[in-house]
């Protein structure tokens, strides 16, 4: 069999994930997930998949954490191991998103033609707007990112404005990587950025103002090439890059297969008796291609619902 390794992520969410607002729920995404105190554990297996019949077998490995590039960083209690981005298959790697409210419906009764249950919950919650419309600023979204890592959303709204006026009269005016590569240290510790994270977000606009990442590169690269990308800067995970990928890009197949929440709702919507892993995510969730952004925002509703 072909022996895989996978990393996942022991993470603790608070019952909380059941605002209605997307800008809302985005905020609370980050929080849990950096405000979570259950990341010092990091589950080793190794998987064996049988190619010719698909199924798999499991067996734990005791394994002493590493420090591993590309990661989630530092995060409290994670004994400064990071996370390693999972080399299975996070989405499929195509750049595709939603052109209009058109399309995002035909998907929705695509959808709900394909899965009756899925359907149910369709008919029952909003759909997920936030995967129309441009997509946003890359540098900025994984700056501010960054900058909320592990901090209440008042906190990092108070640092993110001093950060923005340490290099433009207007807080409207984010900075481009070539204005914080040229601000000091001194400047950034003054918006309140720790050491940690100026070196995160040092990394991060080194990399974009050398060109080796890219605006227009970002915009027109599969999800999958973007997660290879954007691990190689310091503090960017998977987590962060997938939710990149749906709120900043819009992606339309994206399934955070690191995200408790999603997890939760998997384990709810098909009654398992314990959260799925990741080849079983992928598996049950085959049949939302390539919407997979679609059923990741009904996993949430799920996950938050009383709906069995």
């Amino acid at each position: 069999p072909d022996m895989s390794l996978f990393r996942d992520h022991v993470l603790h969410y608070p019952e909380a994930i059941s605002s209605q607002s997307q800008s809302e729920l985005h905020t609370q995404l980050h929080r849990l997930l950096w405000d979570s105190d259950d990341m010092s554990a990091i589950d080793v297996q190794v998987v064996g998949v049988d190619r010719r019949t698909g199924s798999t077998g499991r067996r734990s490995v005791k394994r002493k954490a590493r420090p591993l590039a590309g990661g989630l960083s530092e995060c409290r209690t994670a004994k400064k191991y990071p996370v390693e981005a999972s080399p299975f298959k996070l989405a499929d790697n195509s750049a595709e998103v939603f052109k209009s409210q058109e399309e995002l419906d035909e998907a929705l009764e695509g959808l709900k033609s394909r899965d009756e249950k899925l359907a149910e919950l369709i008919d029952a919650y909003s759909p997920p707007h936030f995967l129309l419309g441009e997509a946003g600023e890359p540098f900025e979204y994984l700056c501010r990112s960054l900058i909320e890592h592990q901090i209440s959303t008042k906190s990092a709204q108070t640092i993110c404005n001093k950060f923005i006026l340490r290099f433009s009269a207007k807080e409207t005016q984010f900075p481009t990587p070539s204005q914080v590569c040229k601000g000091t240290d001194d400047e950034l510790k003054a918006a309140g950025l720790s050491a940690r994270k100026m070196s995160y977000i040092q990394d991060l606009a080194r990399k974009f103002d050398s060109g080796e990442i890219e605006t227009e590169m970002l915009m027109n690269t599969g999800n999958n090439d973007c997660h290879k990308i954007l691990t190689q800067v310091k503090g960017i995970g998977t987590w962060i890059v997938d939710m990149f990928l749906l709120f900043c890009l819009k992606r339309q197949d994206v399934l955070p297969l690191a995200d408790l929440g999603v997890r939760r709702g998997f384990q709810k919507f098909f009654n398992l008796p314990a959260l799925p892993q990741p080849e079983q995510m992928l598996h049950l969730a085959k049949n939302w291609e390539p919407y997979r952004s679609v059923g990741t925002w009904y996993m949430w509703r799920m996950a938050a619902s009383s709906i069995q």
